[in-house]
């Protein structure tokens, strides 16, 4: 399986750094791509030290995704692979001062596409 990196070179002169445990326990991810798609991601397990998550996500009726992606400062990457073997989106973002969460994925196909969340964060707590 081919691996995609995304990680943008994005600096910006704020900086907000997040836990990870600001994720919402479920939310909603907004893919534009020719055919715009809703997944719903829930978050099941949390690792405090390193930032990383995990969980799954439904899409279209009968998708059903694993999630893993790692949440650093103001960085998300988040990788959804279909259960089914027939899908992988690698995305990479970032949230921005008013916590929206925002930036480009790939499949392993090579589409390239935007992604927007805008109910990912609880209790955000910036340092």
């Amino acid at each position: 399986m081919k691996k995609i990196d995304l990680r943008p070179q994005v600096k910006s002169a704020l900086f907000l750094a997040f836990t990870v445990t600001a994720l919402a326990g479920s939310f909603t991810i907004e893919f534009f791509t020719a055919n715009p798609r809703l997944m719903d991601l829930t978050i099941e397990t949390v690792d405090r030290s390193t930032g990383n998550f995990s969980g799954e996500a439904t899409g279209n009726p009968g998708e059903l995704f694993e999630v893993a992606g790692t949440l650093k400062g103001d960085k998300v990457e988040i990788e959804l692979t279909s259960l089914k073997g027939e899908e992988r989106i690698v995305a990479s973002g970032k949230i921005d001062k008013d916590g929206v969460i925002s930036g480009r994925a790939a499949t392993e196909a090579g589409e390239l596409f935007e992604w927007e969340t805008t109910d990912a964060l609880v209790n955000a707590k910036t340092s």
